[in-house]
């Protein structure tokens, strides 16, 4: 993508989005359409949302990417049947492998 005539716009975004992840999702909304509601980006028939967290903390210290986790868990009613909290993204590695490196 670099190397095409969008280059020269995406070259400024590459060092914060080595992979391409967020012009992935901007052509997945478009394509499933998208709604706001309030700060709240959702799809447009409300059923899905997108949250997207930066820790205060360092990578490194697991520690407070672990309480950042769970307290994104515990924000999240768990009374309601068909909500659904999918997480991803290197706090979420980081202390995924560290419990796995634990159990070893």
């Amino acid at each position: 993508m670099l190397a095409s005539p969008e280059g020269a716009l995406l070259k400024p975004l590459f060092t914060r989005d080595p992979t391409g992840e967020m012009l992935g999702f901007s052509r997945l909304s478009d394509r499933v359409g998208s709604a706001h509601h309030g700060r709240v980006w959702s799809s447009r028939d409300g059923a899905r949302a997108l949250l997207i967290v930066q820790t205060r903390a360092v990578g490194s210290d697991i520690d407070a990417q672990q309480a950042a986790c769970q307290a994104i868990r515990r924000a999240i009613p768990r009374d309601r049947g068909a909500v659904r909290l999918l997480m991803s993204g290197p706090p979420v590695f980081a202390v995924a492998s560290r419990a796995m490196i634990k159990g070893e």
